[in-house]
């Protein structure tokens, strides 16, 4: 049986928010990564009619590295994602 994945699909990762709630770290695949500043947030909210609606608010973050990154939190589960390029 071959194993089928998704394309681009989310991973989870973990993210400690600061006193402002924005993202100050973000730790996927077991190693923390310090975020240096927000470039950009938005919500997302769709398909109320659907059996699953979205409600997602979307982090694209600049890493002390220089890395750009995108999260999101799924504001219905609580869970946080790393959205893939």
């Amino acid at each position: 049986m071959t194993d089928l994945r998704r394309l681009n699909a989310p991973t989870p990762v973990t993210v400690r928010l600061g006193p402002n709630g924005a993202p100050v770290t973000v730790v996927a695949r077991h190693r923390a990564q310090r975020v240096a500043s927000v470039h950009e947030r938005w919500r997302i909210d769709e398909g109320w009619w659907w059996e699953h609606p979205v409600s997602r608010l979307y982090w694209r973050l600049v890493l002390d590295d220089g890395r750009l990154l995108t999260v999101y939190q799924d504001l219905k589960e609580g869970t946080w994602w790393m959205q893939r390029a």
